[in-house]
């Protein structure tokens, strides 16, 4: 957990790839990060949830999140500047559920067949973006 950090921009300083075994993270609450660090690329084949939440800061995500390929949940919250989804999330085939809240623009951008990246995002089995509900355990 990386959290509730007022100074702290994941974006400056370490930034090389480094090899780790993260499983679970939690990024929130730093209102100084625009990007998300490039070391996290590092836990691409183990890492399984990520929830980023509370980085009104934080622009875009990172073109290699699709590199992620064992990430099962992915939350996204008050991330207001956060405008659209990286291209070719469709890989993420282990990503089974995914929670974008409070993020006006991407979630208009990952509305129902509607929004430009909804196509990106249409695998997914388990939807909740904005107040809008899809599981298919209903």
């Amino acid at each position: 957990m990386i959290g509730e950090c007022e100074q702290l921009d994941l974006a400056s300083g370490l930034n090389q790839v480094m090899q780790l075994s993260l499983q679970t993270l939690y990024i929130g609450e730093l209102p100084q990060t625009t990007a998300l660090p490039q070391w996290l690329e590092g836990a691409a084949h183990t890492l399984q949830f990520l929830v980023i939440n509370s980085c009104p800061e934080l622009v875009a995500l990172p073109e290699w999140l699709p590199n992620l390929i064992s990430l099962q949940a992915l939350g996204i919250g008050e991330c207001p500047k956060l405008s659209s989804l990286p291209e070719g999330m469709q890989p993420l085939t282990s990503l089974t559920h995914l929670a974008i809240w409070d993020c006006k623009t991407l979630e208009e951008r990952c509305k129902r067949e509607v929004g430009e990246d909804w196509p990106m995002i249409a695998h997914v089995p388990n939807l909740q973006i904005g107040l809008e509900s899809d599981d298919d355990d209903d």
